[in-house]
This record gives structure tokens, sequence and C-alpha cells, in this order.
């Protein structure tokens, strides 16, 4: 009962921002799109993460069973999978997903507040758009009826697992019994972004522990944040692979308790950014001996984790798919803009699948502020129907 009345109260504020849908938007799209910020907005107040994300998973089956949507799978493990059958049969389907978790929850932050042409909370500008845009979308194919001659599965999934990246798309891939043509990552506020010049990925973390020591004893060893400090000036000195465009980046430096003690506990966050994977993982490997080197030398206690690594992206096998996004964003009159960044599609190529991501609508995200634009995402929802329709269509004349 609760729910009803939130989801209620969700749609009588978003009523007023109804008239401020775009012109490229059809009207029977209108709706659809107002309920994609009702459920965001729901979806994005559900703790995450959590273990297997239930409390979230459970939201998703609610909303799905209200469509009438019949060709679910839950496994259990973080993964929710809806199917729409082709208008014939065939083991070709088009995988469409979007990541349930969101590592930016807060109890108080991710309550969503909407203003005039805002929604802002923290969470909201990535997963839950993403999220909300699925469910609204197996709502629409269900209500319409829509059939295409392949099979839309649409994925509900954990990107971020507890001890492996891509662990709950990976485990669902490899389990998948038929071929999937292509696929396409939703998420947030990257409404135009088009990926053209991949780059792999990795965040790290490093953290250090030294004894412990006042500033006032006559004997003190290194500090944490002394060791720290050298490995950064250490990685500093190293020249990295320029002609992949090798960039390591010393994110922060955290430690210390407060004045009058030398810091004996600190951490670090460090990224790589290449657009080669062996240079990408031959510079993680040369981070890593470089720890491992400064800690013998020093002997502090320092620890090296993996925190994401996301692998370079194939363009060339997923050049059909940006060609159709470019001409839709032309169509709906979206200024494409052409990126050079980490994609999470790329563990979809690493499974010989063509893959684009696409954002529904733009905002902001920062430490202190998280928002998305309203007006947009009813064209980043036509967005989204245009290119798997499009896409389809292009499958279909290229078939030998």
């Amino acid at each position: 009962m609760l729910e009803k009345r939130r989801i209620a109260g969700f749609f009588n504020k978003i009523f007023s921002f109804a008239k401020k849908l775009p012109e490229a938007t059809p009207g029977e799209l209108g709706p659809f799109a107002k309920r994609i910020v009702s459920d965001a907005s729901i979806f994005n107040e559900i703790p995450s993460p959590t273990e297997r994300e239930e409390e979230r998973i459970q939201f998703i089956l609610r909303r799905l069973n209200n469509f009438g949507v019949s060709e679910i799978v839950n496994d259990g493990e973080g993964n929710v999978a809806v199917l729409f059958s082709s208008q014939k049969p065939t083991n070709q389907s088009v995988l469409l997903f979007a990541d349930i978790e969101s590592d930016s929850y807060s109890l108080i932050n991710s309550f969503v507040h909407l203003s005039p042409g805002l929604a802002s909370g923290a969470g909201l500008a990535d997963n839950a758009i993403g999220v909300a845009t699925l469910l609204v979308l197996a709502e629409y194919l269900q209500q319409k009826n829509k059939r295409y001659d392949i099979n839309i599965v649409i994925l509900f999934t954990r990107l971020a697992g507890e001890k492996e990246e891509f662990a709950g798309l990976s485990r669902f891939l490899s389990s998948w019994a038929g071929e999937i043509s292509f696929a396409v990552y939703v998420t947030g506020i990257q409404l135009g972004n088009i990926e053209t010049r991949p780059l792999g990925h990795y965040k790290m973390t490093v953290s250090a522990r030294t004894n412990e020591h006042t500033v006032l004893e006559d004997k003190v060893g290194d500090s944490a944040v002394w060791v720290l400090s050298n490995i950064a000036f250490r990685l500093g000195t190293i020249k990295w692979d320029v002609k992949s465009g090798t960039i390591l980046n010393i994110a922060r430096i955290v430690g210390g308790v407060g004045f009058g003690f030398f810091p004996s506990e600190g951490f670090m966050e460090l990224e790589i950014y290449s657009g080669d994977t062996a240079a990408l993982n031959l510079t993680k490997n040369t981070v890593e001996a470089t720890i491992e080197k400064i800690a013998a030398e020093t002997g502090a206690k320092v620890e090296f984790t993996v925190n994401s690594f996301i692998p370079v992206s194939n363009p060339e096998g997923n050049a059909f798919l940006t060609d159709i996004l470019k001409k839709v964003h032309a169509d709906l009159r979206v200024l494409s803009n052409f990126v050079s960044i980490p994609d999470k599609t790329a563990i979809l190529n690493s499974f010989g699948i063509p893959a684009v991501s696409i954002g529904i609508t733009r905002g902001k995200k920062t430490l202190g502020e998280e928002y998305v634009e309203l007006e947009p995402i009813g064209t980043g929802f036509q967005q989204l129907l245009l290119l798997l329709e499009r896409s389809v269509i292009n499958r279909e004349l290229n078939q030998p």
C-alpha cells in the first residue's frame, strides 16, 4: 500500500512536467516517458549494494508482473531476464541490459527530489534511469504486443560483483542457450555519447599499514602516508606507453588520525587508462611490482586490490550499431558526442557480441551534486526504440 501511494505521489509531481516533453517524442510515448521518472525515483531509494540485490530484484519482478509479462527468469543471484519471443521461431536474440547496483546509495541523499525540469538524488544519474527505462520498455512491448523477427531479451543484472567484475552478466552469457546477435547497454545521463575510440580501465586501491608512533617519540619509522607518497612518486617517474594512450592517475591519498601522530594507516586510489589491452595489463603488472618492491624496502604492510576492470572494446565489431545510432541521433536532433572512454559493453565484445551503450537523458554527477534532466527522457526512450527497430532490420538485410 505504501508503495502504491508513493507511485501515485510521483505521478502527480511528474504530471506537471508532461508538457515539457520534446516535440520529437510521439504522443503515445509521453506516458511511458513519465513512468521512467516514476520508476527510477522509487528504485533509487531501495538500498544497494546488498547480497544478491534481493530488494531491488523484488521491485523489478513486481513491476513486470503488473505489466502482465510472463516469460521471466530469476536466477536468484542478481539476474532477472525477460524474454519477448519472436514472431517466428529463431535462436537469435537481441540483449538489452542495465545495471541494478548502486555504489553511491545513501539513506538520505538517494531520496529523490523533483524540481522544475530536474530530478536529483544520489545514484539516479546512472543505474536507476537505465533500469527504469528497461522496465518501461517491457511495459511498452507487452502493451503494444510488439514482436520482431528476433527474440528480445531484457536483462537486469549486477555488473560489479563482490569478487569479479561483470560476474552476473558473464554467468548469464555463458548459460544462454541461443545466440545473441547484438546488445545494448542502457544507462543514465550519457544521451548523445558514442564511444568510438575505446579505452580499457583499471581502478585500484593500495592500503598501507605501519607501526604506530607519536611525533614526540625519539625513534620512529616510516609512516603510512610516507609509504604511499613514495609509491606515488616512483610510479610518476615511470614512462608509460604513449602510443597506446596509457595514462596513470593517482586519484587520492588518505591517511592519518590527526595532529600529534604519524599516520599508521592509509590508502591510495589510482586508475589506469589505455587503448591497448596488452599495454593496460603491462602497466597494471608494473604498478603491482613497484608496490611490492617498496613494501619490501620499507617493511610496511601493503595490500593491492583491483576494484574494477574494463577491457578495451572492439570499435570495428560495433561499427554497424554506432552507425545506426548516429543516424537515430540525427533524426531526433540529438547532438552526437564522440568520446574516448572505458565502455562496459567491452565484456560483450569478449564474447564475440557487438554492443553499444546509450544514455537516456542528460544531467550532472559530481561528489556533491547529482541530477537528471526530465525533458530529454522522452527523446532518450524514442532513441532506444528506433535503435532497436533499425538494428533488427539492418541485421535481417545483412543475413546471408
